[in-house]
């Protein structure tokens, strides 16, 4: 399931990736697709809530 302002999908978390994609597109418009232990173990939703 996608939010409705998705236009990206990004496949695998990467922080710098996503400060780029952060300055470029509008909020809520990437969805990253990443496997739970590496989410947990990069503490992925941390960095994602510093993002709009």
């Amino acid at each position: 399931m996608t939010a409705p302002n998705t236009t990206h999908v990004v496949v695998g978390f990467n922080t710098s990736l996503l400060a780029e994609l952060d300055r470029l597109l509008s909020p809520a418009s990437v969805l990253v697709i990443e496997e739970p232990d590496v989410i947990e173990a990069r503490a992925v939703e941390q960095h994602l809530k510093a993002l709009p």
